[in-house]
């Protein structure tokens, strides 16, 4: 039961991370590329993406630290597939 809990702790630590680190980086890059963007350019639609992203962060779990890893390339992603069609690749 221990190592469950210190596993839950361990998740939700790194999904918060993850939120913090790639997440809002990259809905600030959407918001300066498109400030009407349906996501990005609503407190509400922010925040029902964030929740999301968390709880994929916590079903993860240490599969986040890869992400974390490459964090660069994972907000250059995230940011291009947000804007689809607005970035040239």
């Amino acid at each position: 039961m221990d190592y469950l809990i210190t596993y839950f702790i361990g998740s939700f630590m790194v999904a918060l991370v993850c939120l913090w680190q790639i997440f809002m980086p990259a809905m600030e890059l959407v918001k300066m590329v498109e400030k009407h963007h349906a996501v990005a350019g609503s407190i509400y639609g922010t925040f029902i993406a964030g929740v999301t992203f968390f709880l994929m962060c916590m079903i993860l779990g240490p599969l986040m630290l890869v992400m974390l890893s490459k964090q660069r390339s994972f907000i250059k992603g995230f940011a291009r597939g947000m804007l689809e069609n607005k970035i040239n690749y």
